[in-house]
Order: C-alpha cells, then structure tokens, then sequence
C-alpha cells in the first residue's frame, strides 16, 4: 500500500564472517535474528494496511496461514459460537459493525499443556473503532485503523515460534488469543446504560461506548 513505485533492489547474497569457535552461536543468533524481523514485518504490515482490507476476518484468515507454517493450533470463533460462550463485553463492541467479529486463539506445544507452563499474550484486534456512541473526533478517528495493532502485535510472535524461539527451547505453552471486531453507530449499537452478561459469572453496564479495548479485554482474560 503505498504512492511511490517500489524501489525493485533487492540483497540477494549475504556473507557473515565470523572465528570458527563461534560458528554455531552465529548461526542460532541469525535463525533467532530472522525469526525476529519476521515477525516485526508481519505485525508492521498489518498495522499500516487499511480498514476495509484488514477486516476480523482478514486477520483470522492470517492466523490460519501462520498456523499451518508454523505448526499451531489455532481455534477461529465466529458470532454464533461466541454467543453460546456468552462472550457478551466483546460482542457489544461488534454489535453494530457490517463486518462480524473473529475471536482467534493460537497455541504452541498445545499437546503438551498439561506438563507445561502456559504464557499468555492477547491482543485487542478492533480493525476500526468510531467510538460508538461516544463519537470520536474529526482528528482522534484519523488513526483509529491502528486499534487492531496488539492482534498485529500478537499474529507477528506467533509467526516467530517454532525452533527459533524461547518459549520452544524452554518448553512452555504460549497461548495467543486476539478479539477482531470493528465499532459501527447504527440504531443497533451498544448504548450507554445497558448491561452485558459475560458468561455466568461476570455482568458488566456500559458507562461509555468508547471502551472497546476493555471490553474486548475482559473477554480474552476470562477466556485464558
């Protein structure tokens, strides 16, 4: 996505020279260093394409792909499973969007979970956040595209895990979840004052429509 004609040079060799005694450290450092920019471009690209390209289910369609390279498991919910789930806080976020809402969960080593430590990493994944009914400004909805940038953040170190990466080597259970969704105002959207079921045991009133990435955040916590 960009105004100017891409500039077509590319490197296509590269030589590292290094004393033979550090040879294998080289070559860990440049699978870790790879695996690193990797995953920065991809949480980069993402960030910076726009809204009505990177829609949830653009983003669950990358989760997919960077599931099958990498080897994870990955889990795509769609409204009507998220309804059974009564995953009502971050629903209400998507209520009124055109586009409906993804709720996307990755897993390394998820066949060893049992015995091993599990980290968690979750990112908001809001493709575009009006504010609802609490409107954002002219100039604050400007870069409202960027809302989806922890999902990016998350979808970039998923594409890292595998034999480059620390939680592989030192055998834990990370667990990578991302709420998609985009805010819309129509006559249907979540409005002050209502309440939300979030499975039995949490309800939670809107004081204010503008509070996507809590409630998207509340539903991954409770999730994880």
């Amino acid at each position: 996505m960009k105004s100017k004609a891409a500039d077509q040079s590319k490197i296509e060799h590269a030589v590292i020279v290094c004393s033979g005694d550090v040879i294998a450290e080289a070559e860990a450092g440049l699978r870790v260093g790879m695996a690193l920019a990797r995953a920065t471009s991809l949480a980069r690209d993402l960030a910076n394409l726009p809204p009505n390209v990177c829609t949830p289910a653009y983003l669950a369609e990358i989760a997919v792909r960077i599931a099958g390279e990498r080897g994870l498991q990955v889990e795509v919910l769609e409204r009507g499973q998220m309804q059974a789930l009564q995953m009502g806080a971050l629903l209400a976020v998507a209520q009124a969007a055109h586009n409906p809402p993804r709720f996307i969960v990755l897993q390394h080593n998820a066949h060893r979970s049992a015995e091993l430590d599990t980290l968690v990493l979750v990112g908001k994944g809001v493709t575009f956040d009006t504010g609802g009914y609490s409107l954002k400004t002219r100039d604050g909805m400007i870069g409202m595209k960027g809302d989806m940038s922890g999902a990016a953040g998350v979808g970039g170190h998923a594409g890292r895990l595998g034999t480059a990466s620390r939680e592989a080597r030192r055998g834990h259970h990370p667990r990578l979840g991302e709420s998609c969704g985009r805010r819309g105002v129509p006559p249907s959207g979540c409005h002050h004052g209502i309440e939300r079921q979030d499975d039995r045991d949490h309800q939670h009133r809107c004081r204010g429509t503008s509070a996507a990435g809590r409630c998207a955040g509340v539903r991954q916590a409770v999730r994880a």
